[in-house]
């Protein structure tokens, strides 16, 4: 199922603008961060005003500019969701046909095509809104990890030893409350 909704999604002509809006969208939300707190800094350190509506006017720019990419991201992948999702349901319902009638009137059709519908357009928008980002966000940690090295490989191990702390009590704590 997993492989067939991957092929029905890269077969979509409109899935690979897809890929790049995400990008897109990625770099701008990981890069903001980073300018706001340039931003504050250059605030800080200098009083030219025309500088700072310059700088205000670019990080607003970029702001619009991730706002309305990150609609046209959600409204693409509804799209492209909901025509994996037909697909899928159309090759099943040809399957169907080549079933035995006897066979098909033992099932309650009601159930059974509620079902079908609900677990097609479940696995489908799994598939498509969570295969991209995991690998986006790989590419994230991995940039936090070398950015930890390039700072302080000491601090790389704090990081990881908290972490691993973190996990184990948010595990623990999930043990006691179930």
């Amino acid at each position: 199922m997993f492989k067939y909704v991957l092929h029905r999604f890269f077969k979509n002509k409109k899935s690979y603008l897809l890929i790049v809006i995400i990008i897109i969208t990625f770099l701008i939300m990981s890069i903001s961060p980073y300018l706001t707190g340039s931003f504050v800094d250059f605030m800080i350190n200098n009083k030219d005003v025309h500088r700072v509506v310059y700088l205000s006017s670019i990080i607003m720019l970029i702001g619009i500019a991730g706002v309305v990419l990150a609609y046209c991201k959600n409204t693409l992948s509804v799209k492209i969701t909901s025509q994996v999702s037909f697909d899928l349901l159309r090759d099943i319902t040809k399957h169907f046909e080549k079933i035995k009638l006897s066979v098909v009137e033992t099932i309650d059709s009601t159930y059974l095509t509620q079902q079908i519908n609900t677990d097609v357009n479940v696995i489908t928008g799994f598939v498509i809104s969570n295969i991209i980002p995991v690998f986006m966000n790989v590419i994230l940690a991995m940039t936090i990890i070398c950015l930890f090295i390039s700072i302080n490989k000491y601090l790389l191990v704090l990081m990881v030893v908290l972490i691993v702390q973190y996990q184990e009590g948010t595990v623990n704590t999930r043990n006691k409350i179930s």
